[in-house]
């Protein structure tokens, strides 16, 4: 996983990945034994396979990404987004998956253009190969959790 900074990162991999891990039932935490756990990093003992959150990540395979927030890294650290499209993104083989989900933050940068380019291939409802980006949006406001009964606000 990559986030926006350091202090997201380690806050994602205790909150998240950590906290998932310790509480899955005793028989896959069994099944799949950490052979090494730090605060950057879960390796499993079953397949010598790892999970990691950092700002960047570079060399190697990676047959799972997820970019957290990426707009932000984009907007706030150009150089940085930078990265994760020369070097991230490019780790990925085909037989991979890569998810990269945010917010806008504005209407210039990198992840911009990727929704743009996602946007009009299913526009033009191209048939997409393994390595073209496939377009979701899902707005907050879109979840019914975020709505209420009108029925119950006062008009005063």
């Amino acid at each position: 996983m990559i986030a926006q900074d350091r202090e997201t990162a380690e806050a994602i991999f205790r909150d998240k990945v950590v906290f998932a891990y310790d509480h899955l039932p005793e028989e896959l935490r069994e099944r799949f034994p950490l052979a090494k756990a730090s605060t950057k990093e879960l390796l499993f003992g079953h397949n010598n396979s790892s999970i990691r959150v950092a700002t960047s990540v570079r060399g190697g395979t990676i047959h799972r990404l997820h970019v957290s927030d990426f707009g932000k890294i984009c907007a706030k650290f150009p150089a940085k987004a930078n990265e994760v499209v020369t070097g991230s993104i490019p780790a990925v083989p085909l037989s991979g998956i890569l998810v990269i989900e945010s917010t806008t933050e504005g209407w210039e940068g990198e992840f911009y253009d990727m929704c743009q380019r996602a946007q009009a291939l299913v526009a033009g409802k191209a048939k997409l190969t393994a390595s073209q980006y496939r377009f979701h949006s899902y707005a907050w406001w879109q979840d019914p959790a975020y709505s209420m009964d009108t029925a119950s606000i006062d008009a005063q």
